[in-house]
Formats: C-alpha cells, sequence, structure tokens
C-alpha cells in the first residue's frame, strides 16, 4: 500500500458547496426560562428578533400559517384585516371539546379610534366561537365567548396598568362555567380582573387566529408582541407568575419596555 501523502502546489481547487452556518439549523427558545410549562401547547414571540418568528417553541411541529402579509418589527408583529396567523390550535386539542384554556398575550393597548382583536376565532352572527381577547379604543379590554344561543364577555379596564399604545400584558381564562379577563398591574405586582359565569359552547373546528377573527372584518390593527395558550385553566398565582415574568425576565431581555 503506498502511504505517501502528495501535496499539491501552484494548483487552485474549484470551491465548493456554500453551505449555510449551524447557527440557521439552530432554533432558539425565548422561552427558554419560562416559569410554568404545564399544559402548554402553543408560545410565540412574533418579532425579527428571531430567526423565523412563526415558530411554535412549545411545539415546533406546528408552526403558525402566514395569512396575507402581517408586518413583523422588532418588538412586535402588526395585523390588519386579511393580515393574521392561524396557530393550528382549536379548543380541545387533547381534550374535550369543552376544555379549559388559558391565553396570555403582550398586546399593545391601541392608541387609536378602533378596536383591535389580539386573538380571535369568532365567526360572526352570534354563532359558536371559541375564545377571543379585544383591546378596546377605550382603554379597557375584553375577554369572550359562546354560550351556544349568543356571546358572554367581561371588560376589564386598562388604565392602571398603562397608557394608551403601551405594550401590556392581559389574559383570558375559558372554561365550561367562566370565563375571566386579566390584566398585569407592574407598579402592583397584582392582576387586575374581571370574571362571569355562563355554560360555555365552544367549536373544535376554529383555530384561534392571532391578529384578527377567521373570514371577518373590522378586525382594527393589533401590534403583538407574543402569545402563550395553555389547555387548562391556569390557577390565579401561575397566572400572575407568567405576567411577571412577561413585564420582567423576559420583556427586559428583549427590550419590550
Amino acid at each position: 500500500m503506498n502511504t505517501n501523502v502528495h501535496k499539491l502546489r501552484g494548483i487552485v481547487l474549484p470551491a465548493g458547496p456554500a453551505y449555510r452556518n449551524i447557527s440557521e439549523f439552530i432554533v432558539e427558545n425565548p422561552y427558554y426560562d419560562l416559569p410554568v410549562l404545564s399544559g402548554l401547547i402553543g408560545a410565540y414571540f412574533l418579532s425579527s428578533q428571531m430567526v423565523n418568528p412563526l415558530n411554535n417553541h412549545a411545539n415546533l411541529s406546528k408552526p403558525l400559517v402566514r395569512i396575507g402579509s402581517p408586518t413583523v418589527g422588532e418588538k412586535f408583529t402588526s395585523f390588519s384585516d386579511g393580515n393574521q396567523y392561524d396557530t393550528q390550535i382549536p379548543v380541545g386539542t387533547a381534550a374535550a371539546g369543552n376544555a379549559s384554556m388559558t391565553i396570555i398575550t403582550v398586546a399593545k393597548n391601541p392608541s387609536t379610534t378602533v378596536d383591535a382583536w389580539a386573538i380571535g376565532n369568532y365567526t360572526g352572527n352570534n354563532g359558536i366561537s371559541n375564545d377571543n381577547v379585544l383591546m378596546r379604543k377605550d382603554t379597557k379590554m375584553e375577554v369572550y365567548t359562546s354560550k351556544g344561543t349568543g356571546l358572554v364577555s367581561v371588560v376589564t379596564d386598562l388604565s392602571a396598568a398603562g397608557a394608551a399604545g403601551q405594550l401590556l400584558v392581559v389574559a383570558g381564562q375559558f372554561g365550561p362555567t367562566s370565563i375571566t379577563g386579566s390584566c398585569y398591574r407592574p407598579g402592583t405586582d397584582n392582576l387586575l380582573q374581571s370574571t362571569a359565569a355562563l355554560t360555555r359552547k365552544t367549536s373544535t373546528t376554529t383555530n384561534y387566529r392571532i391578529g384578527g377573527r377567521p373570514g371577518m372584518t373590522g378586525n382594527g390593527t393589533p401590534d403583538v408582541s407574543a402569545v402563550l395558550i395553555y389547555e387548562g385553566r391556569l390557577a390565579d398565582s401561575d397566572l400572575l407568575t407568567v405576567c411577571r415574568y412577561f413585564r420582567t425576565t423576559f420583556g427586559t431581555r428583549y427590550s419590550l419596555w
């Protein structure tokens, strides 16, 4: 066997294939230190700081589906009619169709004259919907769902949590017998909450949308930074922990405030 090594001198070899940098294959998880993981089925950070803001960090096999052309910015994504994200997640993904759900979002308190649907899947005509989070133009938030023959909603005043045009941490807790709307108040480290009783009726055929309601106009121009979807109703203590995490740890890391 010839074991001599021959060196090539004065010969320029053609360039090889342009391999992608390994960093392009690594998915950064912005929620690596999220303090409450039980029941988490959707986790999104809608920012240009992410290589791919469509990633679902709770389940990479089920990313957001882009509808239209939402505008991705450094701190949030801006939506409008016809420009939304489909989560591919309906109520009752792994349980009964009337499963309890918790949705937490960092969304802008709108400073315009138009209400803004941060999360929605109501399809109109008072039909059976799932769960919706509305940022209202009057510095209030409204969460609503269906009781089968109409809608039930609760309104929470946001004025003590932040001014119009600011990002706020808000949440909706949806269960078979009640719904609760919450907003985190950073100055006093507590939740502003409103609750209503109902017999909830849901549809498992309509996915949650970020930035509007499916097939409907009048969604406003919501600005949404982050969304977490939990199957199950988080205890208030866990909800407060996650909201505090958004406003401090997560928000500081990504300069949201």
